[in-house]
């Protein structure tokens, strides 16, 4: 196990978010992520919700494009609702169709979501955005 004196994270203490765990003898102790495992844990995060959901956006994908499909023969009647189209990938394109592109967009979405989740923290401690009480409502919400 990892003590205070060799984790990365003592070397970093302004970086990163605290998490609570539990020891294995019962007390709290605060975790801190340093910048790296803030950005690539939430890297992955994104990534795996990408991934759950890509069938969805293949079949939307699919059916947005299915009047150039009639038009160039690819298919032979418009889809009748969402199963259809989803009946339609699995039997011409195969099971692992759903997943098509997801590659792509997740090379695209996980930077995009792993700094934002990364610098949120270091963000939030800047004093310029730290709400204080004569702030407005309007104001601490934009904070």
């Amino acid at each position: 196990p990892l003590t205070s004196e060799t984790s990365t994270m003592s070397l970093y203490p302004q970086l990163g978010r605290q998490f609570d765990t539990m020891a294995a003898s019962g007390e709290k102790r605060k975790v801190k992520l340093n910048f790296a495992e803030d950005f690539f844990l939430s890297g992955i995060a994104a990534v795996t919700s990408k991934t759950a959901a890509a069938p969805i956006e293949r079949v939307k994908m699919v059916i947005q494009n299915q009047d150039e499909m009639l038009k160039r023969g690819t298919l032979e009647k418009p889809f009748g609702g969402i199963m259809d189209c989803t009946n339609w990938i699995i039997k011409n394109e195969g099971f692992a169709a759903l997943w098509r592109s997801n590659f792509t967009n997740c090379l695209r979405y996980f930077p995009t979501q792993a700094l934002n989740f990364a610098f949120k923290g270091k963000i939030k401690t800047l004093p310029a955005l730290k709400a204080t009480k004569e702030d407005s409502y309007a104001i601490k919400l934009a904070k």
